[in-house]
């Protein structure tokens, strides 16, 4: 489990960072773009006030955004503090769909984030339980196809911590697709992983859904 935890950490690493560097890149573009359009307007006499604005506007989302990223890794790096800990299920659904929108990107596919009205939480592993949410959600996007939608809410029913959703675009998911879906190394990873956490998780559909439930014997 702990080489897993250590792959799993250095993958989300990964790819926060590589987000990270292309904010820094798109803002040292703006950056260059606004030393042009300066440098022209001094030629001419007149400064592009409409595009300076547009261009300082885009800098100032990127900010946003490298701050967010930044945020979250650091929240990420310090998942592994405790190896039983209560776990906020809201924050945790938010965390983990943060951390995988590049892999969501890279799949073409929508990956969204449900919050419950409350306090939802679960005392469990933490790292283990973002493990388990994100091969959730990396099989049901290997799977859902091009501009399909991933959702991922806490506590969809009682005595169930977690749902991930997957709605294909253009076609519906067959029942049988559950099937076949349970038969992948993903789905099997997805059972060791919830196994190793005391943790049931089911398959449902049409639409496919995966479910995690409460663990086995503990409560919520």
């Amino acid at each position: 489990m702990q080489t897993q935890k250590a792959l799993f950490m250095g993958r989300i690493t990964a790819g926060a960072t590589h987000e990270i560097k292309n904010v820094l890149a798109i803002i040292k573009e703006s950056a260059g773009l606004i030393e042009d359009l300066i440098s022209l307007g001094e030629k001419n006499g007149r400064i592009p006030v409409e595009k300076l604005t547009k261009t300082l506007t885009k800098i100032t989302d990127q900010v946003n955004r490298g701050v967010e990223l930044s945020t979250r890794l650091n929240e990420f790096a310090h998942t592994p503090d405790q190896d039983a800990a209560p776990v906020d299920l809201n924050i945790a659904v938010e965390r983990v769909v943060s951390l995988s929108q590049r892999f969501a990107r890279l799949k073409r596919v929508r990956l969204e984030a449900h919050r419950k009205d409350g306090e939802q939480s679960v005392f469990t592993d933490p790292l283990a339980f973002l493990m388990l949410m994100f091969s959730g959600i990396e099989l049901l996007m290997n799977h859902v196809g091009e501009n399909g939608l991933i959702s991922v809410e806490p506590s969809p029913a009682q005595g169930d911590i977690a749902a991930i959703s997957s709605v294909p675009a253009g076609t519906t998911m067959a029942m049988d697709d559950a099937k076949t879906l349970m038969e992948t190394e993903g789905f099997q990873r997805v059972e060791e992983l919830a196994r190793n956490l005391n943790m049931p998780v089911r398959l449902e559909g049409p639409p496919l859904r995966l479910v995690i439930a409460e663990p086995v014997g503990s409560p919520v």
